[in-house]
């Protein structure tokens, strides 16, 4: 697995408290770090692993559509995935796609065909949960996401940082994923952190959400 360190921007601070490493399509991800009590109060857990890519062109929905993938209608619109991925209508003729932990949503994926091609995506991925999650969101979003809709993504700054944020049940739960661009992740996740601290939460695995993950060491 060592090829795969650097996958995710904060693996050094899931590596400074102990994190037990699985494997996501042959990345590192945290399967277990912290308190996963912690996701019941208020939690953050690091999800950057996960695989992505983005599809763009004229032809873009039709060849997604051959691919068997639900693609929302409206802009800014997504959908779940069989693999427990997610797809977003990012633009009219733009599509952003985050596998779930088999990869399987982007590893079925065929060849583009014209008026369709493929983009590389390197985002982080944070998810956000517990029953403070809110106090924590406030904080650092000037967008009360509690009175938002759970159908679309949306798009804001938080502590500063450009983010899409998308509104998802676990559990019962209403939770927050949030992709950011790599180079900000660092940045927002210590933020983060220490919001989430004070809240009387902490950093999670990402086992707490993906059970199935294999442990590597």
């Amino acid at each position: 697995m060592d090829q795969a360190v650097g996958y995710s921007p904060v693996h050094h601070h899931l590596d400074h408290l102990g994190a037990t490493w699985g494997a996501v399509a042959g990345r590192r991800i945290a399967a277990q770090v912290g308190n996963p009590a912690h996701k019941d109060t208020v939690a953050i857990c690091d999800l950057s692993a996960l695989p992505k890519v983005g599809v763009k062109g004229d032809r873009a929905e039709s060849w997604l559509a051959d691919q068997h993938i639900d693609v929302p209608t409206a802009v800014f619109g997504f959908n779940r995935l069989p693999d427990d991925g997610f797809i977003v209508r990012a633009g009219t003729t733009e599509f952003f796609i985050e596998a779930g932990s088999t990869g399987q949503a982007i590893e079925q994926l065929g060849a583009p065909e014209d008026g369709a091609f493929r983009l590389h995506r390197d985002d982080a991925t944070f998810l956000l949960t517990g029953e403070r999650v809110h106090d924590a969101m406030l904080q650092t979003c000037s967008v009360d996401l509690a009175a938002e809709p759970d159908t679309q993504v949306i798009y804001s700054r938080v502590a500063g940082v450009n983010a899409a944020i998308c509104p998802q049940t676990i559990d019962a739960r209403r939770v927050y994923r949030l992709w950011i661009d790599y180079a900000s992740a660092d940045y927002l996740w210590e933020q983060f952190v220490q919001i989430i601290t004070e809240l009387g939460g902490g950093v999670v695995g990402a086992d707490c959400f993906y059970p199935t993950l294999t442990v590597c060491d």
